[in-house]
C-alpha cells in the first residue's frame, strides 16, 4: 500500500473510530478515557518496547490527527528500546506528508 493511499484511508477515519478499535475487555475504562483525551489535545503516547504494532498504532494516530488539521502534534516517547526500523518510522511518517 502506498503512503498516499494509506493517508487517504486514514483521513476518512475519525478519532472516535480509532478509539473503538481497541479491545475493550483488555483495558479499564480509565485508560480509554485518558487515550481519548490525549488524542483530543493532539498528543500521541508511545510507551513500552517499540515493535511493529506499536509503531503502526502511533503512525495511524499521527496520520489521523494530521488529517483533521495541520496544527502541531505532541509525541511523548517512553521506551527503553525495541525494533530500530519501527522506531524510525514514527518520526519519518510526519516528514512525508502529502
Amino acid at each position: 500500500m502506498s503512503y498516499n493511499t494509506l493517508y487517504d484511508t486514514l483521513a476518512a477515519t475519525s478519532i472516535d473510530t480509532l478509539n473503538d478499535t481497541e479491545d475493550e475487555s483488555a483495558k479499564p475504562a480509565q485508560n480509554d478515557a485518558a487515550f481519548s483525551r490525549m488524542l483530543k489535545i493532539r498528543t500521541v503516547l508511545v510507551s513500552g518496547e517499540i515493535s511493529h504494532d506499536v509503531a503502526d498504532k502511533a503512525i495511524s494516530q499521527l496520520l489521523i490527527l494530521d488529517a483533521d488539521n495541520h496544527d502541531p502534534i505532541r509525541v511523548i516517547v517512553s521506551s527503553q528500546g525495541g525494533h530500530v526500523d519501527s522506531g524510525f518510522a514514527i518520526p519519518e511518517s510526519g516528514q512525508n506528508r502529502p
